[in-house]
């Protein structure tokens, strides 16, 4: 990459490495959600596989070195946050207030 597109994927790896946090808090407030929810045993079980899902994907993010593919760190944290929001939906709860960062524009 040229010297500018760097600086930018350089910054936007920040900036997605920046809500991170955001999402993890959201991750145990929804799973809280869940626990007090008294939903049936079958349902809770399912529910609770999908946040497993969504906090294996984040330590994934967190843990890779996503610097070297941020296209594909980029695709993981916008799933994330879908997947969570549709939890939240389900449980009737409050969905994330996660910003994320705009894609960098990069010469072609």
């Amino acid at each position: 990459h040229a010297q500018s597109a760097t600086k930018q994927l350089h910054a936007y790896h920040e900036a997605l490495r920046g809500v991170l946090p955001a999402i993890e808090s959201n991750v145990v407030r929804t799973r809280k959600a869940l626990n007090a929810a008294g939903l049936d045993a079958a349902r809770t079980a399912t529910l609770t596989t999908q946040l497993d899902k969504i906090q294996h994907d984040l330590v994934f993010v967190r843990t890779a070195n996503d610097i070297h593919n941020i296209h594909y760190a980029s695709a993981i944290v916008r799933n994330l946050v879908k997947q969570l929001s549709s939890l939240c939906h389900t449980l009737k709860i409050e969905e994330p207030k996660v910003t994320l960062p705009k894609r960098p524009t990069l010469p072609k």
